[in-house]
C-alpha cells in the first residue's frame, strides 16, 4: 500500500512539472511575439523622439514588423531620422538655434503652419514624393497641376523677408493637413532658422539625397555634353576661388558660398554634408527624415509607407499603396539617355573627385555603407 501511494505521488509530481514547463514555454513565446503587435496611433513613428522609437508596422505587402533602430542598424533601409545620426553638435556655430536654449524655447511666430516641408534635393525625386502624398486622403497638396513646380512657394528661400505670412498662407487649405515642396530650402543658409522661428516644432522636414554627380548632370538636361563639362569646370573654379578668398576653415564659413555669387551654382547644391549640418544645427533633429533617392526609386511603396508614418498619417491600405506606387510622375529619363558613357566620362570624373570628401562625411553622419550606396566616396 505504501509503495502504491509513493508511486502515485511521483506520478503527480511528474504531471505538475510537465504542466509547468508547458506554461513557461507559452509565456516565452508570447513575450517573443509581443513586438509583433500592431501599434496604436500613439505608437506611430512621428510620436517618438531622440533614440526611443515605437514599433512600426509595415502593412501588406510588407510582411514584417521592425523597430526603427533595429531597421537602421541592420541597414535594411537607408532612411534615417535626424535624431539617430552620428552628429557632433560641437561643429555648430555658437549662434545656432539648437545650441541656444532661449531660441529653442521661444514660441513660434505662427500657429497655422504647414505641417510638412519636402526641402530637396533638387532633381532627387521630390516631385514624385509630393505627388504620391497628394494621393493620400489625409493630405492636400498645393499647385499639384504645375508639374515640377508642384508644391513650390519659395517663401522660406527668396520671399521670407518680402512676403507676409497672410499672403503665404493663401497657398494652403484652411482645414486639411498640407505642406509644401521647396527644394531650394535645403541649401538656403537661413531656411532652417526661418522655419523654426515661424513654426517651431510643429512642422516636419523630409530630405531626399541623390548621388550628387548624377544630380548635377541631371540638372543640366537641356545642354549638350560639352556645355555641361564647361559649366562643371566653371562651377568648380568658382567654388575654389570663393573658398580661398574667404579663407574658410569651418563649415559655417563655407555654407553660404553660393549666396556670395550671383551665378546659381549647381555644384554647391550637392555638398549635402554642409547642408545637413546646417539643418541639424538649426532645426529639431527628430523632425527631420532623410531618404536615399536611389532606394526610393527602387522601393517607392516601402518608402512611402515610412513617410506617412513619419508625418502621422494613416498608412495606405494595400490596394491604394500598390496603385499609388506604380504611378510614374517622373521616370528620370532625359535626352542624356542617347549619349554614351564616353561622352560624359571626363565630366563625371571631375565631379566625383570634387564631391568625394563631402560624400565621405555624409556617409559618416548617416552611417551609410559605401559598399551599398554607389556614390563616389
Amino acid at each position: 500500500m505504501a509503495g502504491a501511494l509513493q508511486m502515485f505521488a511521483c506520478t503527480c509530481c511528474i504531471v505538475i512539472i510537465f504542466n509547468a514547463v508547458i506554461i513557461a514555454v507559452k509565456v516565452i513565446l508570447f513575450l517573443g511575439n509581443s513586438n509583433r503587435l500592431i501599434p496604436t496611433q500613439n505608437d506611430s513613428l512621428c510620436s517618438c523622439t531622440c533614440r526611443h522609437y515605437a514599433t512600426v508596422h509595415y502593412y501588406k505587402p510588407f510582411d514584417y514588423t521592425v523597430t526603427l533602430p533595429r531597421l537602421l542598424l541592420s541597414r535594411k533601409l537607408l532612411a534615417r531620422v535626424g535624431s539617430d545620426l552620428d552628429f557632433d553638435y560641437n561643429l555648430c556655430p555658437h549662434s545656432s538655434v539648437m545650441l541656444d536654449p532661449v531660441k529653442q524655447n521661444a514660441p513660434p511666430l505662427h500657429e497655422d503652419c504647414p505641417l510638412l516641408f519636402i526641402i530637396g534635393a533638387h532633381k532627387a525625386g521630390t516631385t514624385s514624393l509630393y505627388q504620391y502624398l497628394t494621393r493620400h486622403s489625409g493630405f492636400r497638396g498645393i499647385r499639384v497641376d504645375k508639374g515640377p513646380l508642384s508644391g513650390e512657394t519659395y517663401h522660406f528661400t527668396s520671399k521670407y523677408t518680402k512676403e507676409s505670412w497672410e499672403t503665404y498662407k493663401l497657398h494652403f487649405p484652411t482645414s486639411a493637413f498640407s505642406g509644401e515642396k521647396s527644394t531650394g530650402m535645403l541649401h538656403t543658409c537661413e531656411a532652417p532658422k526661418w522655419l523654426y522661428e515661424s513654426c517651431g516644432r510643429m512642422s516636419k522636414v523630409i530630405i531626399l539625397l541623390r548621388n550628387p554627380t548624377q544630380r548635377y548632370v541631371s540638372a543640366m538636361e537641356n545642354r549638350q555634353p560639352r556645355q555641361v563639362h564647361i559649366q562643371a569646370l566653371f562651377d568648380i573654379q568658382t567654388y575654389h576661388e570663393a573658398s580661398q578668398k574667404q579663407a574658410q576653415t569651418h563649415f559655417s564659413d563655407v555654407k553660404c558660398i553660393n549666396e556670395a555669387y550671383s551665378t546659381r551654382n549647381h555644384l554647391y547644391m550637392g555638398f549635402y554634408s554642409l547642408h545637413l549640418t546646417n539643418w541639424l544645427c538649426n532645426f529639431p533633429s527628430e523632425n527631420i527624415l532623410l531618404l536615399n533617392s536611389e532606394e526610393f526609386n527602387k522601393s517607392p511603396a516601402e518608402i512611402l509607407q515610412l513617410v506617412v508614418e513619419f508625418v502621422n498619417l494613416e498608412p495606405f491600405d494595400d490596394y491604394k499603396l500598390n496603385v499609388v506606387a506604380n504611378i510614374t510622375y517622373n521616370n528620370g529619363r532625359t535626352h542624356w539617355d542617347k549619349y554614351t558613357g564616353s561622352e560624359l566620362r571626363e565630366t563625371y570624373e571631375i565631379l566625383d573627385k570634387t564631391y568625394r570628401n563631402y560624400n565621405k562625411e555624409l556617409f559618416r553622419i548617416l552611417r551609410w555603407n559605401s559598399s551599398i550606396v554607389d556614390w563616389p566616396s
